[in-house]
């Protein structure tokens, strides 16, 4: 639809009449109408974009000549010079303008848009800058506080951590009627959620980086503490890893007095002490600071962020410290971010009051959860149904593939680690007579389907005399004609006389010796 000056106006007029709203958030790209809830502005509607060089996508309209031009969308009530204003909107757009306090700025980049605050990346007096600008009426939350409010909150707080280095500093304060803005000086280095993202990096000096951050990030919350606040927002996306090897954090919004009253709710899930979705904490206190420096240590030890569902609903936090311990367990690869993501768990527990004494071994590791026993108790009912139909089964398969003896290897390390079933250890026993009647010939090497893998399980069960018989066998093997592979070869026969020698007799020992120089 196509309305000239005249027909635009009078739209505008009808509209405002059926709306009837008092109260609204005001869009400071755009021109208000008169004190109303409309706004207009100069972009298109239609989707069309070109792509930057970095593969962006950036919009563009019309200008009066037909040509494509970037729909800039600055701050303050912005329009291109060749954008012709309706005479009904001139005054209060010149208005506008004056109430903007005129920002001189240069480079501006959207950073984010939401509906209670925008945030650009610019110049300004020749350094680059962060603008933060909120909208009145925006997001008004149980307390009657919407964004602006929330904003000055932060501006306060920075005003009085300004001592420190490691965080945003004041350029510039800017409130007219409608918004308020922030400038502050730019963040410095990465945010954690692309440090490893960029460049290859070895095991030693990942370690080596992770162990500095977390350093570095208990300093920086000492020192804020110690200024009697609490930081409240402890996410990845608000830590930056500087060149120096400190940590820079953005984003004081959340951040209160230790022991304030009501503060502000926010959170990044999986950082925070989620009850039933929600922050539910009526005071700042020092153990949101705890949780959230937890979580950052499992995710720089995991690279997992830690919002699993037990995250957000659980009680107690016993759910929850018992799944982070089992992938813990299964991820960590070095003993460093072993440590660091112990750790991380500790101090989650300790912030939601969880009792962590039959999780801590002597050495002071963590050790298998009950929830990791209920795993293990899960997959040793699995191995027995799998014992029951191999000793059933009309067609016996002895291999490890995808036969007994690897049903049976599963089931003696489960029994291992926990007081399995009586039914499954009788099974054990049944499976382990079976694969000695049915193993005629040790003569196959292969470790995968051929019946060399039974020497561990002669050496676990103590079949002393099944084992001499193996190996005198395979002391007869010409082993020249056999492939290196480890599935199929000798790297494979290697490996399954080396396990085998833990719990081989003495005399067994001195033929697996043998067979393991030859």
């Amino acid at each position: 639809m196509t309305l000239n000056e005249a027909e635009l106006e009078n739209f505008c007029i009808k509209l405002n009449e059926v709306l009837s709203i008092k109260k609204f958030p005001k869009v400071i790209t755009d021109i208000q109408y008169k004190n109303t809830p409309l706004f207009l502005r100069y972009g298109g509607f239609k989707s069309h974009y070109r792509l930057s060089e970095s593969g962006i996508k950036i919009f563009q309209i019309q200008d009066e000549n037909g040509n494509w031009t970037d729909d800039v969308r600055q701050v303050g009530h912005y329009a291109p010079a060749w954008i012709k204003i309706p005479h009904f909107l001139q005054a209060n757009f010149a208005s506008n303008k004056k109430g903007e306090q005129a920002i001189q700025i240069e480079q501006i980049n959207l950073i984010s848009r939401g509906t209670k605050s925008l945030v650009f990346s610019a110049v300004f007096r020749g350094a680059k800058v962060i603008i933060k600008r909120s909208i009145k009426q925006a997001i008004i939350d149980e307390a009657g506080r919407d964004s602006t409010i929330r904003l000055q909150h932060e501006i306060d707080i920075l005003k009085q951590l300004q001592d420190l280095s490691n965080i945003p500093h004041i350029v510039n304060v800017i409130k007219n009627d409608s918004s308020l803005t922030l400038i502050e000086t730019f963040a410095k280095g990465m945010p954690l959620t692309e440090l490893f993202n960029n460049s290859p990096i070895n095991v030693n000096q990942r370690d080596q980086l992770i162990t500095k951050i977390v350093k570095s990030l208990e300093n920086t919350l000492e020192k804020i503490h110690n200024h009697n606040f609490v930081f409240r927002d402890l996410a990845p996306q608000n830590i930056f890893y500087t060149s120096t090897g400190d940590v820079f954090l953005i984003d004081f919004e959340l951040t209160e007095k230790i022991n304030q009253a009501n503060p502000l709710q926010g959170a990044t899930p999986g950082f925070a002490d989620l009850r039933h979705g929600k922050k539910t904490k009526s005071f700042a206190v020092l153990n949101e600071d705890l949780f959230g420096l937890g979580a950052i240590e499992f995710y720089l030890a995991t690279g997992i962020r830690p919002a699993f569902p037990e995250a957000l609903s659980t009680i107690d936090g016993y759910s929850l410290v018992s799944k982070l311990i089992t992938a813990a367990d299964n991820i960590c690869k070095t003993v460093v971010t072993g440590q660091i993501a112990q750790s991380g768990i500790k101090k989650i527990g300790t912030a939601l009051n969880y009792n962590f004494s039959s999780e801590l071994s002597e050495n002071n590791q963590l050790k298998n959860s009950d929830l990791s026993k209920e795993i293990i108790d899960n997959a040793a009912r699995y191995f027995g149904n799998k014992l029951r139909n191999q000793i059933s089964s009309n067609h016996f398969n002895s291999s490890l593939d995808k036969g007994l003896s690897g049903i049976l290897i599963g089931t003696s390390v489960l029994m291992k680690h926990t007081n399995v079933e009586p039914y499954i250890m009788s099974l054990y026993s049944q499976g382990m007579d079976n694969l000695i009647k049915n193993t005629d010939s040790y003569e196959n090497i292969s470790l995968i389907n051929g019946s060399i893998s039974n020497m561990i399980l002669f050496g676990i069960n103590n079949c002393q005399d099944e084992l001499t018989t193996c190996l005198n066998s395979l002391l007869l093997y010409p082993l020249f004609k056999v492939p290196l592979g480890l599935f199929h070869g000798l790297a494979g026969m290697l490996l399954t006389c080396s396990i085998t020698f833990k719990y081989a007799s003495d005399k067994s020992r001195d033929k697996l010796s043998r067979l393991i120089k030859k």
